[in-house]
């Protein structure tokens, strides 16, 4: 994956999309590669940072 697609990765998460949505319209990318993306902007919690309650996010935009 290049930058260029990193960065459209990034913009899709920043919108607001879950990472199941952005692994669908990007089959050619890695799921690992998508997940690793969603993590570091802290869109996607891994395991060990779950919690049991129910989260909101809101896209102001």
């Amino acid at each position: 994956m290049n930058d260029r697609d990193k960065r459209v990765v990034e913009s899709m998460f920043q919108s607001g999309m879950d990472k199941e949505t952005v692994i669908s319209l990007f089959p050619q990318f890695a799921r690992e590669d998508v997940e690793e993306i969603g993590k570091k902007l802290g869109k996607i919690k891994s395991d060990s940072d779950a919690d049991t309650g129910a989260t909101i996010s809101i896209n102001c935009s």
